[in-house]
């Protein structure tokens, strides 16, 4: 696996993660500001939906990349459920989806797009990449 590829995928299980942490300290947060009395410069959904764009993004990026070296698509199949989670969630909240369901589904896409990031990363990384990696680990 080469360096940018193995980049990428660092990337996009980071911003999976930020959406995880984002989705359950937000509402955290947003107490907090009513309280305190200040107020967030930008609202909930639309980081919500930077997230999603970002996570397109990146998943473009590193699930191509990745399907053109190993040729396997449970990676894909797993990113683009996760998006679409992520997505649904962003949409339905507006529609009266239950303050538990939101996170939930959010939550969920952001799993499974981590799970996509680590199984891409694995597929793409050859024989030679898996003993050298063993190598650094051991000595």
């Amino acid at each position: 696996m080469t360096m940018p590829s193995r980049a990428i995928d660092v990337c996009g299980g980071v911003v999976s993660l930020l959406c995880i942490l984002h989705c359950l300290l937000f509402p955290v947060v947003g107490a907090l500001s009513t309280i305190y009395g200040f107020s967030l410069f930008v609202e909930e959904k639309q980081i919500a939906v930077a997230f999603v764009f970002l996570a397109l993004t990146v998943g473009i990026f590193a699930f191509g990349s990745g399907y053109l070296r190993h040729r396997k698509v449970s990676p894909l199949l797993f990113s683009v459920t996760g998006i679409a989670l992520i997505a649904a969630a962003t949409q339905l909240s507006e529609g009266g989806l239950s303050a538990f369901a939101e996170p939930g589904l959010t939550i969920m896409g952001g799993v499974l797009l981590i799970n996509a990031h680590v199984i891409n990363r694995r597929n793409c990384i050859c024989p030679r990449e898996v003993a050298e990696e063993s190598e650094e680990t051991v000595g």
